[in-house]
């Protein structure tokens, strides 16, 4: 009998076993599905990261004078900082050497008055020039624009969807299109020596050629044609298309907001990760629900699930993506190709506007102005210390190198602060020390700085002096528990060294307590599995379960495959199930997952 239930609770134990090692490894491969394409640490500072982020696709040269000073305030209006606008060849250059300038003109100067900053997209060659066209001749058209720009301009894209047969009027050709980049890009930095150069924004598709190439195919050939010194910033539209923005799933054959990981992750291989990523073309398409013509390819949803989906897309990469700078919205209103058809046509990308044919402003348009006046805070990344999201009292100054203390900055009189309110878990300094004592007393949430060292009087302290006059990283505070914390920082003398380089906020990754106890379990069934084994008569073991199996019969062998079918099909449905179990590891309630995952 002592046999028997020793066999028995041999079999019970490896049954625990095997549940508590298939459940860590489907927690394991949750997360990493999760947090795929995110940086949880502290990153390394990409450049071109901008803040504030918020663009929006124009296509301003469709109004006259009244109507554009009205598409540029709503632009500003309406949160938005940047706006990306096409600057057709064909249109500025019409004959060789002959330049139309007075349109573009308008548009420059309008929004340099509007506070918005430009993106021009460099597009559409003329007649003349061919197609693909001439590099040479595209070259000087570019260095001629950015000659007649670059007191206003500082972003130049060359190019719209170079990876669509469509662009090149029949063909895509990664060779044609680092030809013309090796043209063009050193002409505009020739007569604009500070411009930055943005690849042509990649557009989503599954293809690896000849006609069409998917996003990261295209990033490979590129690399392979020697093309990265004559891009800054690469660029993509991740369209939503028919899911959402928690869609989470990465992979080629997906349309969808996340395929954007593909590139960061390409990137990655092909070691040009320290350049960002910008988002030029976003959005979901709404029709109404009326819409009776054929069916858009961008996918279709109403109009309020298009506002929600578009601030949630923004939510996400704020939050997770700190590689990423601007995001443009797929726009403000489109040209239509008959003006006196102006209906929300889904060809001509009505469908996502901003704002209707009669001018009538969509939801969209209401979640993005209420979006960008939310409360700013800093997330997970990198930030200079002249960025907006710092709040200075006192007479700091603010340049390249940083934030310099002002003079006669006193702690105890408080005369010289910083503030940073930021969410994640915690946060660094970049400073700058000099040959002369001094301190960044430091408090978090109210506290002092929980990481640093302490006077008598109990302050949290950052030393300033260093005769080498070296740049430092120092860990204000760690594995704080996520979410909204602030920092403040009291200077001590330490004028004329620009003390404050940049802050580093983090999302430390940390083992919940669930997982710890799976690990647990795991350990002590693999030990308890190996004093039981010790003592089992294997051949018995093995009689013993052929037995019983036999016993069950065909209704209860096919019974026991249903019930282990089921347990690996729900294990696989927790990780690749979109929506439901994507935030398991926050603590939430799995009946209130389910009904998240309803809307």
């Amino acid at each position: 009998m002592a046999k028997k239930n020793l066999v028995l609770l041999s079999c019970l134990g490896l049954l625990l076993l095997a549940l508590a090692a298939l459940v860590f490894l489907q927690l394991s491969a949750r997360q990493r599905f999760v947090t795929r394409g995110q940086d949880i640490e502290a990153p390394p500072p990409v450049a071109d990261t901008v803040y504030p982020p918020l663009c929006v696709n124009t296509a301003l040269e469709q109004y006259d004078a009244v109507q554009l000073a009205g598409a540029l305030t709503l632009a500003e209006e309406g949160g938005f900082t940047w706006v990306r606008q096409r600057f057709p060849w064909s249109e500025i250059e019409p004959e060789p050497g002959r330049f139309e300038w007075a349109r573009w003109d308008a548009i420059v100067s309008g929004a340099v008055e509007h506070g918005l900053q430009l993106l021009p997209v460099l597009t559409s060659p003329p007649a003349w020039a061919g197609m693909p066209p001439d590099p040479e001749a595209f070259a000087r058209f570019a260095a001629a624009l950015a000659n007649h720009y670059s007191a206003q301009l500082v972003y130049y894209q060359i190019w719209h969807n170079p990876n669509l047969g469509d662009s090149w009027g029949g063909q895509a050709d990664p060779l044609v299109y680092a030809e013309i980049l090796a043209h063009v890009a050193p002409a505009i930095r020739e007569a604009d020596p500070g411009a930055r150069i943005v690849l042509g924004g990649l557009a989503p598709n599954t293809e690896a050629g000849p006609v069409n190439y998917n996003e990261p195919r295209f990033l490979e050939l590129l690399s392979a044609a020697d093309a990265s010194p004559y891009y800054d910033v690469v660029a993509v539209n991740p369209l939503g298309f028919a899911s959402g923005p928690e869609d989470r799933t990465v992979d080629v054959a997906q349309l969808n907001f996340s395929r954007v990981i593909l590139v960061r992750e390409a990137m990655e291989d092909l070691e040009v990760d320290d350049k960002a990523v910008w988002a030029t073309l976003i959005g979901w398409n709404s029709l109404p629900e009326t819409w009776d013509s054929p069916a858009s390819i961008w996918g279709q949803v109403d109009e309020s699930t298009q506002a929600e989906y578009t601030i949630a897309a923004l939510d996400r990469a704020e939050s997770e993506w700190p590689w990423m700078g601007v995001m443009c919205v797929n726009n403000l209103q489109p040209r239509p190709a008959d003006p006196s058809r102006a209906v929300l046509d889904a060809e001509e990308h009505w469908g996502f506007a901003l704002v209707g044919p009669n001018g009538e402003l969509r939801p969209l348009y209401t979640a993005l102005q209420t979006w960008a006046a939310r409360p700013q805070i800093a997330r997970v990344g990198v930030y200079p210390a002249s960025s907006p999201l710092i709040t200075y009292t006192g007479g700091w100054r603010l340049g390249p190198l940083g934030a310099d203390i002002p003079l006669d900055a006193s702690a105890e009189a408080g005369n010289a602060r910083a503030t940073l309110t930021f969410e994640g878990t915690g946060v660094r300094l970049r400073v700058r020390r000099g040959a002369y004592l001094a301190f960044l007393f430091a408090t978090v949430d109210g506290k002092p700085a929980p990481e640093l060292p302490r006077d008598e009087s109990g302050r949290a302290y950052v030393v300033l002096y260093d005769p080498l006059a070296k740049v430092a990283t120092v860990t204000l505070a760690r594995q704080l528990p996520y979410g909204v914390h602030t920092v403040e920082l009291v200077a001590e003398r330490g004028w004329y060294q620009w003390a404050l380089a940049s802050w580093e906020v983090a999302h430390e990754q940390s083992n919940p307590p669930l997982l710890a106890l799976y690990w647990f379990a795991v350990v002590a069934l693999v030990a308890g599995a190996a004093f039981l084994a010790s003592r089992i008569e294997w051949g018995a073991l093995l009689r013993w379960l052929k037995a019983g199996y036999a016993r069950l019969g065909a209704p209860g062998q096919l019974v026991l495959a249903t019930v282990l079918s089921a347990i690996f099909g729900f294990a696989a449905w927790m990780v690749w199930a979109q929506g439901a179990f994507r935030r398991l590891g926050d603590g939430h309630q799995l009946g209130g997952l389910l009904a998240e995952d309803d809307v």
